[in-house]
């Protein structure tokens, strides 16, 4: 994801992996999972200043590479035999810090 305000601008590239245990019956319709993983930021910062007539334009720039801890709680809809919807909530300790909710559609092939 990235961020810009202004003349400033924050940006997080993250590759993880993660595991997740399935709760309760594994037939049932609405299946909950919890689970965990570790994730790698690839965070960068940059920003530009603008210091006048006499000295112009000025810009900066920071990166950072930081290792998270990632902590997922979700479910698991099965609409049909070919397609469940699954829903999940991430929070990621550590220096990049940040909670994601996210939403989609798995796709059963070969059935």
């Amino acid at each position: 994801w990235s961020k810009s305000e202004g003349a400033a601008s924050l940006r997080d590239f993250s590759i993880g992996a993660a595991v997740s245990f399935a709760l309760g019956e594994s037939d049932a319709q609405v299946q909950p999972f919890v689970g965990g993983g570790l994730s790698l930021h690839f965070l960068k910062v940059e920003s530009e200043i603008d210091l006048g007539d006499l000295f112009g334009r000025t810009s900066a720039s920071a990166t950072s590479t930081e290792l998270g801890i990632d902590l997922r709680g979700g479910a698991k809809y099965g609409m049909n035999e070919q397609v469940d919807l699954v829903g999940e909530a991430i929070y990621t300790l550590g220096d990049a810090e940040q909670l994601a909710f996210k939403i989609g559609a798995l796709f059963k092939l070969g059935q």
